[in-house]
């Protein structure tokens, strides 16, 4: 698993130990340059980037090769970032750059263009280097159709730039999708961006989110490979295959064919004919019998503008 932007230099060493110490899940994270910006008070997360913060970030991104594999920023007024745009960025790419990391960038939605000193998802694909990600690409409101930007993903692409999907609450949408890879624009990475707000529905877990890849056109043969090798080359490790030597961790994976409602972030719904379910995993010698959260018996959770209100899910009765 790999945490995106919940840890900076402060929260780090809340979760260090538990890292380094529990055997089950291999963790690796994208270390945020804001010093507060995983919190929940909005007063942290309008602070600036202090050139001590990224002397702090710096220093720990160093130490810790191991488990630090990137650096993360979310530009968005909904994260209050009144002043984020293009300084919050060049922060970002600083630390990147000095530790020798790729930049991972949260998409922008339009409409905050006026909050963000006229930055745009234009600007931030030029700025990207080989290895740098664009997460949540498929965005309805932030994604690279919705800024008319798929030139700009075509040529960043070519560049060695990686599109990652992000699915989670807000964040997927069937028709930002479908229009994007009908010109060719298909995602590096397929991932969850799972959360307490995903798991219970419209994500649920991977094979799910594989699973819309495969009703969008995607052969298997892909949907596996960006699932696996694409996420292990970015992280520089050597995992998600099965060649001689390396890790022999695997998951067992039914497909089945049927008709099976999927819904995006945005509650649109797609019947898919094909469907991924997870039956073992073996971790480090050791089989586990998998299930999926589809199968949980959770009720359906509401929707709103794009954002995954969430609340509390009640289980079927």
């Amino acid at each position: 698993m790999v945490d995106v932007g919940s840890y900076s230099y402060k929260t780090f060493p809340l979760v260090e130990s538990y890292l380094r110490n529990q055997q089950w899940l291999k963790v690796f994270i994208y270390l945020n340059p804001c010093p507060y910006e995983g919190s929940t008070s909005e007063t942290d997360y309008s602070k600036d980037i202090k050139e001590s913060d990224l002397e702090a970030g710096l220093n720990l991104c160093l130490r810790k090769p191991d488990i630090i594999k990137g650096v993360k920023t979310m530009l968005s007024r909904r994260m209050w970032h009144p002043h984020s745009g293009r300084g919050r960025f060049e922060a970002a790419r600083r630390l990147s750059d000095e530790a020798g990391l790729p930049l991972m960038v949260h998409g922008i939605r339009v409409e905050e263009t006026k909050y963000l000193d006229g930055f745009t998802l234009q600007d931030i694909l030029a700025a990207f280097r080989a290895g740098d990600v664009l997460t949540h690409c498929y965005g309805k409101y932030k994604g690279i159709t919705a800024w008319d930007a798929i030139d700009e993903a075509k040529d960043a692409l070519k560049r060695g730039v990686i599109l990652d999907v992000g699915h989670g609450a807000g964040s997927f949408s069937w028709d930002a999708a479908e229009e994007a890879l009908s010109v060719g624009v298909k995602p590096t990475i397929i991932s969850t961006d799972l959360h307490e707000k995903a798991y219970r529905g419209p994500v649920y877990d991977l094979p799910t989110t594989m699973s819309k890849f495969l009703h969008l056109g995607l052969s298997l043969s892909e949907v596996v490979e960006k699932t696996t090798v694409e996420p292990a080359k970015a992280l520089g490790e050597d995992l998600g295959s099965f060649r001689p030597g390396s890790v022999g961790d695997a998951c067992v994976i039914k497909l089945e064919e049927g008709k099976y409602p999927l819904h995006d972030s945005y509650g649109e719904e797609r019947v898919c004919e094909k469907l991924l379910t997870p039956v073992v995993a073996i971790k480090s010698g050791v089989v586990h019998l998998a299930g999926s959260w589809r199968n949980a018996g959770w009720t359906d959770i509401s929707y709103d503008k794009g954002f995954h209100l969430g609340g509390q899910a009640m289980p079927k009765k």
